[in-house]
This record gives structure tokens, C-alpha cells and sequence, in this order.
């Protein structure tokens, strides 16, 4: 499945727009993110741009599907995840997204516990560039954390550890009649997977913010990476899973993910406890989208850039913090 937008005349479209009209959103830049205020004029200059990416992806797409399936791939994922290369999985999720996608869905088939490897590796990732920009190697910021080098066999229960010593806030109903309760670092697991397979999925969406502009109608929001690439932020991601065009298709893909993966250990039969570990955790996850759902209808699921995981970088725990606060201002128009 490949996902693309597609740029259509709106009807009764105003003629004329003021000079000045603008998205507003944020952007890397350096070692900060910077607030940026898009112009029409580049709007129109990225559509253009999206257009060209749109054709490209739909030839590189009829051509995968023409053929038969590669032997050989220019990365392996599971090797990248075994020796936690997050900033190389990121580059490649947006230079190779289909190939990439491919992989995800073989590890559901195969090892579904590098599936959650792979997930709550991208996960760490995303809090430690929020807090410290793009500029260290994940190796490093890994080792600072958590006082020892990555370690695949250690990933769990280092999550585990920095959450138990963390206080974030949880989401629940205001209705008492609801015990309804998912814990932040819970919808982060979903969002960080989610947001592989929106980047594999529809790349051209992922890749263009005037794109997502359109199916969500709202700012895009971004977290730093390495080489000059960005994740997208987390109310940014809830958005689209929830509130946009893309959602219905993203959360069908995922909730299929992950059952396949859940199966996979199921057809097996094996009693081993780690495979048991991994199949509660990809059922809990599941459970956790539609968890998201019901707590979004209910208009509890705060979600916002005001509210976004990172890390205390004086006690090393996990928090909740403003982008904005780390916003580097540019002048913003006086219309949008």
C-alpha cells in the first residue's frame, strides 16, 4: 500500500490572498528548532515540489511491485537495531521509505521482538533529540542516560527504569463511571511506530509539511535529528493518527502490524517467556490505539506541543516540555 496526495482545485477558492499569509509550524535549524512561518509563495513552491515526489514515488512503486523480490537490500534492519543505529534508521526511513517499510512488516513476520526493539529504540530516540538537539551521536547521549553502552539485550529494561523513575502525567476520562487510564509513555510507543509507518506508508506526506498542512489543517510540529532530518513531534503525529484523512488507514496498518506480529508468536506455540513478554506487549498495544481513540472523543488526550516527552537533562528522568520554550523566534506576520 503506498499513500499519496493528490493536489486538486478547491471550488469557490478566494482569488486573491494577502502578501502576507502564512502557516506557522517548526523546523530544525541547527542545534535548536526554530519557529517558521511559511510564506504562500513557498507553500505554492513545496506543492510544486510535492507534485514531482508524487509522480517519483508512483514509478518507484509500479516498479517494486513489477518485480521480483530483492535478495539483497542496502541496509538490514534488524542489524540496526541490534547495534542501535536510531539516527541511520531515521535517515533511512526517509531516503528508502518503501524498502523500509518492507522490513517492518518482515520483522512482524519473522522476529516480532525486534519489532518492539525497533519501536522503543526510535522511541529513546525521539525523547533524547528533543532534549539535546542533533548535533550528539545517539551513542553518547545512550551512555550518559544510562551509565553503559547501548546494549539490545539491556533496551527494556533501561525504558523500564527511566520510566519508573519518571513522573509523567496520565491521560483519563473526566467521567468517573471511566477507568479508562493510558500512561504517557504508553501513546509514545504508539505514536513512535506510527510514525514509521506514516514515513513508509505515505512518504510523500511525511516528507512535505505543506502535505500534512492540508490533511490535518494545522501547523506541523518537529523534533531535531541527525544529518538534517526531523521527526515529527508528537501532537503533530496524534493529529494525523487521529484528527486527518491519513488516521483511518495509519491505525488499520498499525493495529494489522501488530497483530500479525502477536499471531506470528502465537502460530508458534512456543512457551518461552520472553516470546509471552512480547505478545502481551503487542496486544497491549493495540488495546492502546483504540485507548487513544476513546480518550481523544472524550476530549482527553492532551497531546500538545506544549506537552511533549523529553528528558530532565539535570536528573536524566523523563518530563513533560514545551517545544516552544525551545523555539528559536523569527518574526511572525500579523496574518494567517
Amino acid at each position: 500500500m503506498l499513500i499519496l496526495p493528490s493536489i486538486l482545485p478547491v471550488p469557490d477558492s478566494p482569488r486573491t490572498l494577502p502578501s502576507n499569509t502564512y502557516i506557522d509550524g517548526t523546523k530544525p535549524d541547527g542545534q535548536s528548532v526554530t519557529r517558521a512561518t511559511v510564506s504562500l509563495d513557498l507553500m505554492l513552491e513545496e506543492f510544486a515540489l510535492l507534485d514531482s515526489h508524487v509522480a517519483a514515488a508512483k514509478s518507484a512503486f509500479t516498479t517494486m511491485c513489477s518485480q521480483p523480490a530483492a535478495s539483497t537490500s542496502a541496509f538490514n534492519l534488524v542489524d540496526l537495531v541490534t547495534t542501535g543505529a536510531a539516527d541511520r534508521i531515521q535517515s533511512l526511513l526517509s531516503k528508502h521509505p518503501m524498502e523500509f517499510g518492507l522490513q517492518v512488516r518482515s520483522l512482524a513476520s519473522s522476529t516480532p521482538v525486534m519489532l518492539l526493539h525497533l519501536t522503543r529504540l526510535r522511541m529513546l530516540c525521539r525523547w533524547m533529540r528533543t532534549t539535546w538537539g542533533p548535533s550528539t551521536p545517539f551513542a553518547t547521549l545512550y551512555h550518559n542516560v544510562f551509565n553503559h553502552a547501548y546494549s539490545i539485550h539491556a533496551l527494556g529494561l533501561d525504558i523500564t527504569s527511566v520510566v519508573r523513575s519518571s513522573s509523567l502525567d496520565e491521560y483519563h476520562s473526566d467521567d468517573v463511571s471511566d477507568a479508562t487510564v493510558l500512561l504517557s509513555h504508553e501513546s509514545e510507543s504508539i505514536l513512535a511506530l506510527a510514525e514509521m509507518l506514516l514515513g513508509s506508508l505515505a512518504p510523500c506526506y511525511y516528507a512535505h509539511d505543506v502535505a500534512l498542512n492540508a490533511a490535518t489543517s494545522g501547523p506541523v510540529f518537529a523534533l531535531p535529528a541527525r544529518s538534517g532530518d526531523r521527526y515529527l513531534a508528537s501532537s503533530t503525529l496524534c493529529t494525523v493518527l487521529l484528527h486527518s484523512t491519513l488516521g483511518t488507514p495509519i491505525r488499520k496498518a498499525l493495529c494489522d502490524l501488530l497483530q500479525r506480529a502477536r499471531a506470528t508468536l502465537t502460530d508458534r506455540g512456543s512457551a518461552d517467556s520472553e516470546d509471552n513478554a512480547v505478545a502481551s506487549t503487542l496486544a497491549d498495544w493495540v488495546s492502546n490505539v483504540d485507548i487513544m481513540v476513546a480518550l481523544d472523543q472524550a476530549f482527553a488526550l492532551p497531546i500538545t506541543p506544549s506537552c511533549q516527552v523529553m528528558f530532565d537533562s539535570s536528573t536524566m528522568s523523563l518530563t513533560h516540555g514545551s517545544l516552544e520554550d525551545l523555539w528559536t523566534d523569527t518574526v511572525t506576520p500579523t496574518t494567517g
